[in-house]
């Protein structure tokens, strides 16, 4: 599980299966960091095995994307990396870093709602005064 923002600007989140294999990527539409530059941004991705889908939404709104592969059902946990800007080369080490900043970073074992995805991102932003 790999999240990251490609050169190009957009939201990317590459899901494996096995921890190496690239089964399934999920890039935003758009360039969705360049538009609200210079200010803080929740952004979360929903991952959905049963359903096969990957969302990404950005403070709290579901954002466009496009698909490449096929999303994995379930991921093996001895075997998965679970990364946040950063991605891993063929050894599995962390080859190229973002040098983005976070301010909070929360996983959670069960799929959430949009509703509850944009109901955690206000009080995220209001916390943190973003």
């Amino acid at each position: 599980f790999d999240i990251r923002q490609t050169a190009a600007g957009l939201i990317s989140t590459q899901i494996s299966a096995n921890g190496t294999a690239s089964d399934g990527i999920v890039s935003t539409d758009s360039n969705v960091f360049t538009a609200i530059n210079g200010t803080n941004a929740v952004l979360t991705v929903v991952y959905n095995g049963t359903a096969q889908t990957v969302t990404h939404y950005v403070n709290g709104s579901v954002t466009s994307s496009t698909t490449t592969g096929t999303i994995p059902t379930s991921m093996t946990e001895a075997d998965t990396h679970f990364c946040i800007g950063a991605i891993f080369n063929a050894s599995g080490d962390a080859a190229t870093l973002s040098n983005q900043r976070y301010i909070a970073v929360a996983v959670y074992s069960d799929v959430h709602t949009a509703a509850q995805v944009a109901y955690n991102s206000a009080i995220i932003k209001k916390g943190y005064k973003l």
